[in-house]
This record gives structure tokens, sequence and C-alpha cells, in this order.
């Protein structure tokens, strides 16, 4: 009963101080610049989206819309309430200072928090309606966009909710200090805006880095943008309103028993130390719950990944190892290197406890010059004075940056052609993390899940023959393989998605080690001892992979054909069709090879498959082996004739399932096919990964792919946009003037 009592002079106070605000033009405007400013984002970014769909560039517009990083409206609302906030705040209690009724008001039957409660729940209250006018526009957006995903709003619109109310409690404090109201609103807006880059200057301290993390409010609102609610977000924001209230009740409860500035702030760093417990406690892996609201899962692991990585042990170091001359070095920087961690890595460490990260800077000549070359004014400068000004420019101490030698003695980044990559440790063994060339930069979880696994399991150990003009894994350009296969800066590359490429010859017998054999289009004849080799490998019931190209088939079949019960046959006329060269051949999955029983069965293809220069396969005899047809191509002689143009063949040796597939062509892999003008857009790397997967038993690589997203079409255009535009930037805010003037007027006359 004493309960409902007190909250009902808590609502009582409530809607006193509601009303104030209601009536004050501070809140009009306020209204007004709101809603001007959300119509302004809003039409702006859907114009460049609705662009973006003329031209054929769609991608969510749910997310693209809302949850961008830096220009989606949750973000650039949330920049918004840094100034709007402390407009609504900065009279809470200064106002009641300046008017001298903050002593009457104490001296009510209301207790002190009753007062502060109050006067906070009434703000909160305020903060719904600016809600419930982005509420507006999501609904509007549901109507426009097809497949809108209203679950991932929600969960930004929570989130930025919780983000106002947590700039409003230390508005509120702010308010208790002064009787000033514009120096409350200058203050409050201060001190806002240092919590906002709190997590990035707090990263130049390694001992306050995790500290100063936890503090930042925009680290907080991050995955509430893109669509995860996590219960320690959740916690902070609540915990943090509560300390600042509570901030404000001992300021208030100080006058009224008129204490010691030393008691006073004894009292301050003991509800700190709470808090802060509070927010260690809530953040720990037992006390924590995550609700991933994208229709795709985004900010989660997929299944694979949590399958493949469930037997990961705990206390997984990770070395950021980052050369301050290479490319797009600012990414690493130690007030920004925190948003990789927590972009890339944190779903990892919510699946498998923390990760003990430890970044290194070194400094060393990198293989890709680019960022050297594009700026020659640094040509007369030597590599330590280049990392001396780095060292400068960021506050940071020359003498921990590693010299070349150094860092290469430590962890062979020579061998990573000294870029900046991640060296993850676990039990003893080590995978490196690459970062690439393209836009994303950093690695996405199709790279991170496969070198973690590779911790656990060892990597897929492919070998490439030499010896016989095929084609090379390690050359660079024209018929080679490098770009598919080992080239370490680019993300598709088979090397960054759990596998070991090197190099043999079939002079000598192939180790044991080796779990994948790939012979690429040999056009000289294989010794004797080479096939004696080659056919004692494939006795083992390893994987091979073995491409053919016109003119090499008698090679090839004098090797292998009676082994495999299939042969190379001759060429096939290209199909691909005018405007293209007469040997290019575009295949289709064969309906058999969806069925083959594996980790993931061959992906149908919606772009085309390129082939150049192809022959087709041919079943001869029984082998032992259980042949399944891949891709094959419809090409023209007298008349349509389709051409098997790639194999599957399986079967049992000493318990486990062999698996050997044969391609009748080696360019699908080359450099000068996968990097194609036209067609651009391909599925050669996609058939890639699934020959590999089959050959590797489903192991690597991981497949981390979502479904594509759906929410791919406005129904509005330019045109409307623009009528949308005025309707929401003009008349909607004159509306909230013309409502509050009116409101101002009548209560005068009254």
């Amino acid at each position: 009963m004493l309960g409902v009592k007190r909250m009902r002079k808590i609502g009582r106070i409530t809607k006193q101080e509601l009303r104030s605000i209601i009536v004050s033009p501070v809140a009009w405007v306020v209204f007004a610049l709101y809603t001007a400013y959300l119509s302004y984002i809003y039409s702006a970014e859907l114009a460049q989206l609705t662009q973006r769909q003329l031209a054929g560039l769609s991608w969510s517009f749910t997310h693209m819309l809302f949850g961008f990083p830096r220009r989606g409206v949750f973000q650039l609302l949330a920049n918004a309430l840094l100034l709007l906030v402390p407009l609504l705040t900065m009279g809470a209690i200064s106002r009641e200072r300046q008017n001298g009724t903050l002593k009457l008001l104490m001296a009510s039957p209301a207790t002190t928090y009753q007062i502060v409660l109050g006067k906070y729940f009434a703000i909160a209250v305020y903060l719904v309606a600016l809600m419930l006018i982005l509420v507006g526009f999501i609904i509007f957006s549901g109507f426009i966009i097809e497949n809108f995903e209203y679950a991932r709003v929600f969960s930004g619109v929570l989130g930025l909710y919780l983000l106002a109310c947590a700039y409003a409690a230390i508005g509120v404090f702010i308010s208790s200090l002064t009787h000033q109201q514009i120096v409350a609103a200058i203050a409050t807006m201060a001190l806002l805006g240092f919590f906002s880059i709190l997590g990035e200057i707090g990263q130049r301290i390694p001992v306050l880095s995790d500290a100063v993390l936890w503090l930042s409010m925009n680290w907080r609102f991050y995955y509430f943008r893109e669509g995860l609610i996590a219960s320690e977000d959740v916690a902070y924001y609540l915990l943090l309103i509560l300390m600042f209230l509570t901030f404000t009740y001992i300021v208030l409860e100080s006058g009224r028993i008129r204490e010691s500035g030393f008691r006073r702030l004894v009292k301050f760093l003991g509800v700190f130390a709470i808090v802060a417990t509070l927010g260690w406690v809530t953040s720990l892996a037992g006390f924590t719950a995550n609700a991933d609201l994208t229709r795709r899962a985004e900010m989660t692991l997929t299944p694979d990944s949590r399958e493949a990585l469930a037997s990961l042990a705990p206390g997984t170091d990770i070395f950021v190892l980052i050369n301050v001359l290479a490319r797009r070095v600012s990414e690493h920087k130690p007030s920004t290197r925190m948003v990789a961690r927590r972009r890339y890595f944190e779903p990892y460490e919510r699946e498998f406890g923390a990760f003990n990260f430890k970044y290194q800077y070194y400094y060393a000549e990198p293989e890709d010059r680019r960022a050297l070359d594009r700026n020659p004014g640094v040509s007369f400068m030597s590599l330590e004075d280049l990392a001396r000004q780095y060292a400068e420019l960021n506050r940071m101490d020359f003498s921990k940056i590693l010299s070349p030698e150094e860092a290469d003695a430590l962890y062979q980044t020579s061998l990573e052609g000294n870029s900046t990559f991640y060296l993850a440790r676990n039990n003893g063994e080590r995978a490196v993390i690459r970062v690439f060339n393209d836009p994303p930069y950093f690695p996405s979880e199709s790279q991170i899940s496969p070198a973690l696994r590779s911790l656990i399991d060892g990597p897929a150990r492919v070998a490439y023959v030499t010896g016989n003009d095929e084609r090379s894994a390690f050359h660079r350009g024209g018929k080679n393989h490098e770009v598919a296969i080992s080239n370490k800066l680019r993300r598709r590359a088979l090397i960054n998605h759990g596998f070991e490429i090197f190099e043999l010859s079939l002079s000598a017998p192939v180790p044991a080690s080796v779990d994948i054999l790939v012979l690429a289009g040999p056009t000289a004849e294989l010794a004797e001892e080479a096939v004696l080799n080659l056919r004692g490998y494939i006795a083992t019931g390893k994987s091979l992979l073995v491409m053919g190209e016109p003119g090499a088939e008698a090679v090839l079949n004098e090797a292998l054909s009676d082994v495999t019960g299939v042969r190379f046959e001759g060429f096939v006329a290209g199909n691909a069709g005018d405007g293209f060269p007469e040997e290019m051949v575009f295949p289709k999955l064969d309906e058999a090879a969806g069925r083959l029983e594996y980790e993931r069965s061959f992906r149908d293809f919606h772009l085309p498959l390129v082939m150049s220069g192809a022959v087709s396969l041919e079943a001869v005899g029984d082998t032992g082996f259980t042949v399944t047809p891949l891709v094959s191509a419809v090409h023209e002689a007298a008349e349509p004739v389709s051409a098997m143009l790639g194999v599957a063949l399986e079967r049992q040796v000493s318990g486990k399932v062999q698996r050997i597939v044969l391609i009748g062509d080696a360019d699908f892999m080359s450099t000068d096919v996968v990097r194609l003008a036209y067609p651009r857009v391909k599925m050669n790397s996609a058939f890639i990964h699934d020959v590999f997967d089959f050959l590797s038993g489903g192991v690597y690589p991981i497949d981390a792919s979502r479904p594509y997203p759906i929410d791919l079409k406005s129904r509005l255009d330019l045109a409307d946009i623009i009528y949308l535009r005025v309707l929401g930037f003009g008349v909607l805010p004159a509306v909230f003037i013309l409502l509050g003037g009116m409101l101002l007027l009548s209560r005068r006359r009254a």
C-alpha cells in the first residue's frame, strides 16, 4: 500500500513536469527540428537507394535506410539527439533553482528520489513521443518497401530510445548542478560529446581500453542499430540511467542535509563502483542473452561456423600485426582498432569466450607498395623515419614499434608480404587471418571461421603437381591459378579458406601429409615414375583433382583412364554466344550434382560458369568408382550434343570415402577467366569452392553464406520522394510550430 502511494506521488510529479514541458516553446521547437531533420535524412537516403535500385545495385533497403553505419537514419538521429536532448533537460532542475522554487519543492511531502524520478519520467514520456514520430516513418516504410524487416528496425528503435533516455539522465544530473539553463545545456552537450568519443580516445591506453569501451555509448548502440538486442547492452543503458539519477539524488539531498563535499564525493565513487561491478557481472558469459532480429541472422554465427568451432579450446590469442607503412593503416590506429574487433570477432567471443587480443605495430617495406608510391613526398625518407612520423602523428611510443628484423623473427611477417594481418594461436597451433584489398578490407566469417577451425583440425593441405607444364598455383597472370588459389590478398582465394597450398613433383612418392593432389592441365607426357607415384597416391584413398586441356587428352588418359574409368575426349565448341570467343563455354550444373552425399551439395548456378577451351569426359569402364556428372554443356556438332565437362568419382577405401574430381578445362580457375571483364559476375569462384569442399569431405571452406536479402525494392520513384521531402521537411514541422504557438497563445489568454 505504501509503495502504491509513493508511485502515485511520482505520477503526480511526472504529470506536472510533463505539463510544464508541453507548454514550453522549447518542446515544440524540438518537435519541429526533430521532424525536419528526420524527414531530410530519410528522404535523402531513400532517394539514393532508389537510384541504386534503378541501376540494378539494390541491397537490403531496411538495413541501408535505417541501420547503415554512417548515413542510416538511426545513426544520424543518434547524433542529432546529442543536441536536442540537452535542450529538453536543461531546465529540469536548474529552472527550479533559477526561480527559487527548489527549496519549496524539497520541503514538500515528496521525497528527493520521488522528485528526481518524477522529473526524469516526464522527459522519458516526451522522448516516447519523439520515437512515435520515428515509428510513423517506419510504418510508412513498410508500405513502400517490399518485405520490410520490422523486427530488425524494432531493435534500432529500442536502442535509440535507451540511448536518448541515457542522454536525458545525464542532462538531468547536469541540470541539478547549476541554476543557469543555458549553462546546463552546453555542459550536457559537452559531456555527451565526451561519452560519444570515449571509446576512441581510451584505446590509446591499453590498460584502460576495455573499461572505456564499456562506458562508450556509441559502442553500445552499434548492435541495436544492426538488429541485435544484447542483454549486456540493455543492462548498460539501464545502469547508466540509474547511476546519473542517483548522482542527481545525491546532489539534491546534500542541499537538504548540508553534507560536506568530501562525503558527497565518496558517495559518487561508491555509486560508480557498484554500477561498474553490476556492469561487469552483466557482461559475463553466463549472464548474457542475445536476440538476433535480422531476417538473415546477420549478427550471429552461421550454424556451420558454430558446428565447426564447437571444440575450440578457450584462451585463443590473437596477435594483430600492424605494418604502419601498409595500406589502410588508419583502420588500425589505436583510436579506431576496436571497431574491427567488435564488428568481426565479438560474435565468436559470445559463442566461445573472450579472445586475448594483443596489438603489435611494426614497420617494413610492404610487398604491396601502393600506400608508399601514392605519396611521392616520402621517397626521400627512410622506412624508420616514416615509422617515426606515424608514431608522432598518433602519439605512440616509437620504441614499441618493431623493426623489420624483429617483426620477422617473432611473427614471420615477411611470409605475409609485410602486410597487416591477424595471427591466431591456440594449444601450440597458429593460423593467419588476413585483411584484403577489396572495399570491406577486414576478414568476414567466411575467412575467420576456417582459420580458427585450422587451430583444431589443421588446414587441408593441397599440393599442385609441377614438372609437366601444368598450371601453377603461385605464378601470376595468364593461365595460372594464383588468383583463385594462393593470392593472400584476395578474399575468395582458397588459401584464405582453410587450405595450405604448396607444390611438389611426382618424381618422388606423394607425402602422406597431402590431403588433396591437383594435376592442372599437364601438356608434357608424364614420366613412368610420375605415373607410378600418381597411381600410388590414388591407391591410398586420398582426394584428387585433375583438369584437362585440348591437345593434352592423351597425356591424362594414359596415366588415369584405366584407374578412374573416365576418359578425356575431344574439344567442345563454344556455346557462350555472339560477342564471346569461339572457345568459351557456359556449362550448366547437372541435376545429379546436387545429390552428392557430403556436407554441402553443389549449388545451383544463377550466374554463368565460364570455361575456355574445354574437352569432354566419357565414362568408359567400371573401376569401382561411382561416377556423378557435375557440369555439362550443349555444343554444336552435326546436331546439338550434350558433353560432360566435369565428373565426381567416389568409392570406399579402407572404410573412408575417396573423392576424385575430373574437369575438362583448367582455365576455369585461371587468372584470365576469373578476372574476365565480361561476364564480370560469374559462378567460377563459387564452383571452385564447391569442388574443394567436396574433395575435403565438407571440412573446408566453411559455408558462412546467408540467404540473399529480399527487401530490394521501393514502390516510390524519385518524383514521389520530392513530394515526401516537402511534406516532411516543410509541412510537418510547420504544423508542430503552429500547434505549439496556438497552445502558448491560449495559455496566455487563460
